[in-house]
């Protein structure tokens, strides 16, 4: 019974150094969006971003469950669909704020926020400072 393991742990360790052939897990062809399908999101995002963009909106470009593209979504990017619309948000408004002269209200509205406190502290979170000390400081 010894010889038997030993030989068996052989083979596994020979054919795992030397063999061609990989296995791929089942996580490297499923649980991902494609490629195609992320650009599709990524620029409904864009195209959309002065609007209020519900997850049920992103999910329904392509034709999922909510609950199915968040998972699927977060696999793919690393980045919470959420996450991933305030990070867009932010880079807009930051280009706002170097190459136009709108006023953050108008800035706070071009990027689908509500109100001026929430697109300030929202703001300030990820960027480490206000929007108006941002502009001045370019």
């Amino acid at each position: 019974m010894f010889g038997e393991s030993l030989a068996t742990g052989l083979v596994i360790h020979l054919l795992k150094q030397y063999s061609i052939w990989q296995p791929r897990s089942r996580s490297d062809d499923t649980g991902r969006l494609s490629e195609h399908q992320l650009q599709k999101v990524f620029k409904y995002v864009q195209d959309h971003l002065e609007q209020d963009i519900a997850l049920s909106d992103m999910a329904s470009v392509l034709n999922l469950s909510q609950y199915h593209f968040c998972r699927l979504f977060k696999q793919s990017t690393g980045l919470a669909p959420h996450q991933y619309l305030t990070q867009c948000r932010i880079d807009r408004a930051k280009h706002l704020l170097q190459f136009t002269q709108l006023t953050i209200t108008e800035i706070t509205f071009a990027v689908g926020l509500n109100n001026h406190s929430s697109f300030t502290r929202l703001f300030r979170r990820y960027v480490g400072t206000t929007p108006k000390e941002f502009r001045a400081s370019l």
